[in-house]
């Protein structure tokens, strides 16, 4: 999680939603970049997801993540992967990195 007092100019963050797709009653989890245009005491200017900028204040930026979320995709949906998970991915990332 991100605090505004670490936050500088042109650092991409991340925002975790939960949506509806479409008219269903089926959710996914989705992810979208928030850039970070410039910080000041008590508040940030920042694009969410490539939109104009605006202010967030320290509330907002309490919920933004400071590393990419990792999904796990089924069919339809999306969900954030344990730590197990993305445990498991690195494990299997190094071992075909280094013969």
């Amino acid at each position: 999680m991100a605090t505004l007092s670490k936050l500088k100019a042109d650092q991409v963050l991340f925002t975790v939603t939960r949506s509806k797709m479409g008219n269903t009653t089926i959710s996914t989890t989705t992810v979208h970049p928030v850039r970070v245009v410039s910080v000041h005491d008590g508040y940030v200017i920042a694009s969410w997801n490539g939109n104009k900028e605006r202010k967030y204040y320290e509330g907002d930026v309490a919920k933004w993540r400071v590393c990419e979320p990792v999904l796990i995709r089924s069919r339809l949906t999306a969900r954030l992967a344990t730590k197990a998970e993305i445990a498991e991915m690195k494990a299997k990332q190094q071992k075909t990195n280094h013969p």
